[in-house]
């Protein structure tokens, strides 16, 4: 009943009208007995005194307040981090299950990696890639850029038994792993 009541359009109206004028008439009756202006007006007047006035320092204070300022930002963005470094750990992001870090694996002799994207309570696999188990470069074309190591869907063509798999057979492994709990 209330939350209809405030929804109505007629009393949004009337009463942001009602309490603009109450403020408005709070502003003038601050600055009509002066007491804010007062304030503003010292204020300003011992900060100008402040600036105007001579002191004498101590040379050592001239080299020694730069380093203690120096320390004390070190000291507030480190404590700053602790705090942070806490609360993000990326093993403890809320909301996600706590396989969400599971995004590597071996299959067959053969490294493959992967991420995830979430869809409120599914999720999808993205970014599948297979990588060298000699080297971990990224394979193109079932072969190892960087090693030169040849990699194939068969025993024929693989002479150290690692098999690629096509990429929807690693999948249903990965989700596998993850609906029995077996992932790292």
């Amino acid at each position: 009943m209330a939350k209809k009541f405030l929804n109505n359009t007629w009393v949004v109206r009337i009463g942001g009208s009602i309490i603009a004028a109450l403020g408005l008439r709070l502003i003038d009756l601050i600055f009509i007995d002066n007491l804010l202006w007062d304030k503003t007006k010292r204020l300003f007047s011992v900060l100008i005194d402040f600036f105007n006035t001579n002191y004498s320092v101590k040379l050592y204070w001239l080299v020694l307040i730069p380093i203690l300022f120096v320390i004390t930002i070190l000291l507030i963005f480190y404590l700053i981090s602790l705090f942070i470094g806490n609360n993000n750990d990326s093993n403890q992001r809320k909301g996600y299950p706590d396989w969400v870090n599971y995004n590597q694996d071996v299959f067959n002799g053969i490294q493959y990696r992967w991420r995830y994207n979430f869809f409120g309570s599914s999720y999808q696999i993205k970014n599948l890639k297979s990588y060298c188990n000699k080297c971990s470069c990224l394979l193109i074309d079932n072969k190892c850029p960087n090693c030169k190591k040849r990699y194939g869907y068969s025993l024929n063509t693989s002479s150290d038994g690692c098999l690629l798999r096509p990429l929807e057979e690693i999948e249903a492994l990965i989700f596998h792993r993850i609906d029995n709990k077996m992932y790292k």
